[in-house]
């Protein structure tokens, strides 16, 4: 488990369980790592597209 003041550099050191997420992030290949964010960044684009579009819709 990482310590949170390794991470911060505070004085006080507190235990944190690991993640799925900060699991993938330590052990998964460039490759996986560019191919899920890839995907995160291609999700969020679309769903500001969305809101966009809604706006406009409002708008007028």
């Amino acid at each position: 488990m990482m310590q949170v003041c390794e991470v911060l550099k505070i004085t006080k050191c507190h235990k944190v369980k690991s993640t799925v997420f900060s699991d993938f992030v330590r052990n998964a290949s460039s490759r996986e790592k560019r191919k899920f964010f890839a995907k995160v960044i291609e999700e969020a684009i679309q769903k500001q597209k969305e809101v966009i579009a809604k706006a406009n819709e409002i708008e007028g």
